[in-house]
This record gives structure tokens, C-alpha cells and sequence, in this order.
């Protein structure tokens, strides 16, 4: 009797024969297209304003979910039933959520991030009460240098859900310094001045040009407000550099700031 005669005798034998080389082949084009399906992934995130690490994760998960629809497949083939299989997955999906939903809230922040990119590595933001520039944006989190040059470690879910600040995303900021001056000051005089402080230094622009404006009058002094446009890397070092200088200038010049007042009556027995 040859191997073939045998065989047709032998039709459960045929029949996990063919399951077994079905399931194998099936991992084997898993596998080949879950290496395309990285390649693809991993061009399609170059192109965008990803660190490398995000990147790799991207691809990484791409690679491993191709691999593990090829493996769920080869089950079914191998006689699981789709129902069972169907079952089994779901419970492993709802105790995952129950068990991860903190986690996964982050991940679902870091895709609207992925796909709408309110920022990207390198800008300066401001958010949940931190203002730095973003270092790297990961799967969870999102790695953030402060000014003070610490690193901080920010869930990518708390950024989603409060106000977020990107100094970055125009070409240049406006710097607001108020100020409250006796109503002795001159206004014409002072807007001079103020106007040619502002031109001093070489980071504050001259295209938009600064701008003094009187905002308010009150009992305890006139308030004028100077409007800088800056560059955002000199956003936080201009107000400083300005404040000093204004408060050199009015010294030198006698000139005087207002203060608070507080008026006190008293009423004497009748």
C-alpha cells in the first residue's frame, strides 16, 4: 500500500494534516505581512513630528497585532471555534480596560496628539501649571524640560484634559508689562520712553512694532500697559530684562510709581 492509498484510508489523519500545514502557512504569510505592514507604519510616522521612541512603539505594535490576528486565524483553522475565540478575547479585552483604563486614557490622548499635533518635540508649552519645552512625547507620557531646568514627566491624559499654551505654534509672541504711574507722569513723555526701552533691546521686534497704550484711569494712578512682540524662545527672558530697565530709567529720571492708598476716617464723639 503507497502513502496515498494509506492516507485516503485515513481521512482525520488528511484532514489535521491539512489544518496543521494550513495553520503553519498562514503564521508564515502573517508573519512576511506583518513585516511589510511595519515598514509601512514606519514611514508613515517619519513623516511626521514623532520622537523615535514613539515611533518604535508605533511599528513595534503594528508588527505584534498583524502577528496576532495570523496566530488567531491559525486557531481557527486548527478547529477552535470562532465563537469560543470570539469570547475569549472579548473577556481578555474588558478585564484589560477594567484593569487599564488610567493607561488607556493616556493612549487615546497620545493618538488625538499624533493625528491633530497641538505640539510637537522642541516647542514651548504651558500646561497643568508647568511651562518648558516638550523633550520627547511618548506612549503615556510626555517628557517636559521646565525653565528651571527640571525634567518632568506629564500623563499625556492630564494634557488633554486642561488648557494648553503653545508658545511655539506662531512666529512670534506679544509680552504685556503693566505698569501704574502717578498722574503727574506725562503721557507723551512716557510713551516716548517706554517705546524707546522697549527698542533698546535687539530681541524685542520692530516688525510688529511695540506698542504703549493707557489701558485705565483710576484713583490710585493712570495704568499703561506695554505690548512687546518677541520671539517664543525670548518670551520669558525679555520680561525681566525689561522690568530692570524701566525701573532704571525712571529712577534716574525721579520719576515715581503709584502706590496703593488706603483712606482712613475717624469719627470723633458727639
Amino acid at each position: 500500500m503507497t502513502v496515498v492509498e494509506w492516507l485516503e484510508t485515513q481521512p482525520l489523519l488528511v484532514a489535521a494534516i491539512v489544518r496543521v500545514v494550513g495553520a503553519i502557512a498562514v503564521i508564515l504569510v502573517g508573519r512576511w505581512l506583518a513585516g511589510k505592514a511595519r515598514g509601512w507604519v514606519r514611514s508613515a510616522v517619519q513623516r511626521g513630528h514623532l520622537t523615535v521612541s514613539l515611533q518604535e512603539i508605533f511599528t513595534r505594535s503594528t508588527y505584534y497585532l498583524v502577528l496576532l490576528l495570523a496566530f488567531f486565524t491559525a486557531l481557527v483553522i486548527l478547529g477552535l471555534p470562532v465563537e469560543v475565540l470570539i469570547t475569549i478575547i472579548g473577556v481578555v479585552v474588558i478585564i484589560g480596560a477594567i484593569a487599564l483604563r488610567e493607561s488607556l486614557r493616556d493612549v487615546a490622548a497620545t493618538v488625538i496628539f499624533f493625528i491633530f499635533q497641538p505640539f510637537h518635540p522642541g516647542d514651548l508649552i504651558e500646561t497643568n501649571g508647568i511651562t518648558g519645552r516638550v523633550q520627547e512625547i511618548l506612549l503615556f507620557n510626555t517628557v517636559i524640560v521646565t525653565l528651571d531646568h527640571r525634567k518632568l514627566i506629564v500623563p499625556n491624559g492630564n494634557i488633554q484634559n486642561t488648557n494648553l499654551v503653545n508658545y511655539s505654534a506662531m512666529e512670534n509672541v506679544r509680552l504685556d508689562i503693566q505698569l501704574r504711574l502717578t498722574y503727574a507722569q506725562d503721557v507723551p513723555t512716557t510713551r516716548a520712553l517706554l517705546f524707546e526701552i522697549a527698542q533698546s533691546d535687539a530681541r524685542a521686534l520692530t516688525e510688529p512694532a511695540p506698542i504703549v497704550d493707557v489701558m485705565d484711569m483710576q484713583p490710585d494712578g493712570v495704568y499703561f500697559v506695554l505690548r512687546v512682540f518677541v520671539k517664543p524662545d525670548d518670551f520669558f527672558a525679555l520680561r525681566p530684562a525689561l522690568t530692570e530697565k524701566i525701573k532704571q530709567e525712571f529712577d534716574r529720571r525721579s520719576w515715581a510709581f503709584a502706590m496703593p492708598q488706603l483712606d482712613v476716617r475717624t469719627v470723633g464723639a458727639s
